[in-house]
């Protein structure tokens, strides 16, 4: 029973400890240590065993992150971001003062991280992009400046929730769930997601009208945009090709995702480059390099760092005495599948994959659940928990804003684990019934 404790004080502490600011490298350091060390397999083959999964997770999600930070940053850096919100945003001038201005203004935020989320450009790797259009969105529409990060997030889980793109959610799933692909249940996940998000962006408006009655407005923040475009910008149709391209070329000529990406990513840099103004002492040749090397870095460590508890949990014995426990309680096999799904993908985002697959195998498989089952409840549920203060994005988003955790995350929560944990339940009824 130790490595059970183990694991719930590992739990606790993550999300407490970065909640008050500590960093999620070293919370995550700390966190896996109280696993291996409450284990039975002991403190060296505990941290083996987590790093040596973790890092079987990293060599298939590595490209991915690299190729969509680079994608990502070549965006911004350019202005063909800019000039697509733009293009969106025109219409919102016309909206009047009020509930329904700030209802569109969060919605082209939406639409420009979807339009991103085709050509699989990760969560975390967006927020600087994402965050930048906020801040421009927002000042114009002067709405309080303290819901940014909230529509940050619930942007960067529609980068985990679009069917038929190359994310790290879609691909996990497809290594580890049988008859589960990046495309499968198609209509029925978007349908569920414009759900969910027509749900978070009326409670958004809501809280802004709200604020904005009682004399709430935009407030100068710390993320700075940036404001070296140059004279022109990429036309917003000509953005839109690389992410259609990455889309295509992954679902219709079914390259592998890093692949589709590294189309995607050399599209970028060959259309926008020209846009693109040339640093100090450099080409623009040497501008676009430059560029892509600092794109390689878009998502810091603790992005990587954070699925190592994880792991950790996953290879711990007090996992499998939960799993056993869960097993003889005579649960209905759903719900059982919902627990072990939230607590795996809700900690570990997508690398709680793998360690889903084997648990489905074991349980849900044998009960006759289906695997497109278990991946409809796996996909919803890595929202839940993973909108919790343990996901480096929530203290990301408050740094690069000057704001607190604290500050930023009660409308955090309420969009993006109260209602997607809503959604999770719906997925499990309709996987409970046999829909799907």
């Amino acid at each position: 029973m130790l490595s059970v404790l183990g694991i719930v004080c590992a739990i606790v502490f993550l999300s407490v400890a970065i909640y008050k600011g500590l960093n999620p490298a070293i919370a995550a350091f700390v966190g896996t240590l109280m696993i291996v060390v409450t284990g039975a397999s002991g403190v060296t083959r505990g941290w083996n065993d987590a790093m040596g999964m973790a890092g079987g997770v990293f060599t298939m999600m590595g490209p991915l992150f690299i190729l969509g930070g680079i994608m990502g940053l070549l965006y911004a850096r350019s202005g063909a971001i800019k000039s697509l919100a733009d293009f969106l945003m025109a219409p919102v001038d016309k909206i009047n003062e009020g509930r329904g201005r700030y209802f569109a203004v969060i919605w082209v935020i939406i639409l420009v991280r979807f339009l991103l989320g085709l050509a699989g450009i990760s969560a975390g790797a967006d927020i600087p992009t994402m965050t930048a259009m906020g801040v421009v969105a927002f000042r114009k529409a002067n709405m309080p400046s303290k819901y940014i990060p909230a529509l940050i997030m619930i942007a960067s889980s529609i980068g985990n929730l679009i069917p038929g793109t190359p994310t790290i959610v879609n691909m996990m799933l497809e290594k580890f769930i049988p008859d589960f692909t990046t495309g499968s249940m198609m209509v029925l996940r978007l349908v569920m997601m414009l759900l969910w998000l027509l749900l978070s962006s009326m409670l958004l408006t809501y809280k802004v009208d709200k604020d904005v009655k009682a004399g709430y407005r935009y407030t100068e923040v710390e993320f700075r945009v940036p404001e070296e475009f140059g004279p022109r910008k990429p036309h917003w149709i000509l953005s839109l090709i690389p992410l259609f391209a990455v889309f295509g070329t992954y679902n219709y000529f079914h390259l592998q995702g890093w692949q589709a990406l590294m189309i995607g990513a050399l599209l970028s840099a060959v259309m926008f480059g020209p846009f693109m103004v040339a640093e100090e002492g450099k080409t623009k040749f040497g501008t676009v390099i430059s560029t892509m090397n600092t794109g390689t870095l878009a998502l810091p460590l603790a992005f990587m760092m954070i699925m190592v508890p994880a792991m950790a949990m996953a290879t711990s014995s007090g996992m499998q005495i939960i799993t056993d426990f869960l097993g003889a309680s005579g649960m209905p096999v759903t719900l059982i599948m919902i627990i072990l799904c939230l607590i795996m993908m809700g900690f570990a985002g997508p690398s709680g994959a793998a360690v889903v697959g084997t648990l489905y195998l074991s349980i849900g498989a044998p009960a006759g659940m289906s695997g497109l089952g278990i991946a409809l409840i796996a996909i919803w549920s890595s929202q839940v928990f993973d909108s919790l203060p343990n996901n480096p994005s929530v203290p990301l988003c408050a740094s690069m804003m000057g704001l607190s955790v604290k500050e930023i995350y009660p409308s955090i929560f309420q969009t993006t684990v109260i209602l997607t944990f809503v959604m999770t339940v719906a997925a499990a009824i309709i996987a409970g019934l046999g829909l799907v």
